[in-house]
């Protein structure tokens, strides 16, 4: 039997899950000598979803916001964190033009609502990224169900998403459009 993950049960049902992932997106046939394989082995499929939408929801939303900073021009280090990008974001837009041409990029109220649901978004992926066992394990382990969790940080991510866009002219649409479209996004 390969083993490369930790001594508690919490460690190897962990490990096993990301090889799993792996191996289920290869498409590898299932085979009983892989431990990975057998569902007891790893994290219950529920939290295993959570912690793949938390990782999707972040990639989605550092695209997002990396890809409206390098459309306005604005600064942006190649090896900068989705942390410290929400924290600037619209600092490094403030002498910038809207993309619908609409004057100045100015910050939407609606931004300080969400922002920290955001960081708190970038702080679990760094936490499944970075392979911090405890922080994980405490996210999983912590009050209320993980993919409910997971499912309300994805919700923020379309929301932050949305006012981004509003907030920079990409979607000028009317407001009460723009959040009923973006809304058929969520759960």
């Amino acid at each position: 039997m390969v083993t490369f993950d930790g001594k508690q049960d919490e460690d190897r049902a962990l490990w096993q899950t990301y090889v799993y992932w792996v191996r289920e997106r290869l498409r590898i046939p299932s085979n009983p000598n892989v431990i990975a394989d057998n569902p007891i082995r790893r994290l219950p499929e529920s939290t295993s979803q959570a912690l793949q939408v938390v990782l999707f929801s972040a990639f989605a939303l550092e695209y997002r916001v990396k890809s409206v900073l390098t459309y306005c021009s604005a600064s942006l280090k190649p090896e900068e964190h989705l942390k410290s990008i929400l924290r600037t974001f619209w600092q490094r837009l403030l002498t910038t033009q809207r993309i619908d041409g609409a004057g100045l990029v100015v910050e939407p109220p609606e931004w300080a609502a969400v922002v920290s649901r955001l960081l708190e978004l970038a702080d679990v992926r760094n936490k499944i990224a970075h392979a911090n066992r405890a922080e994980i394990l405490a996210f999983i382990n912590e009050g209320s169900d993980p993919l409910s969790r997971a499912r309300g940080l994805f919700e923020a991510a379309i929301d932050g998403i949305r006012i981004i866009n509003e907030g920079t002219g990409y979607d000028s649409e009317p407001h009460d459009e723009l959040v009923a479209r973006f809304d058929l996004l969520k759960v």
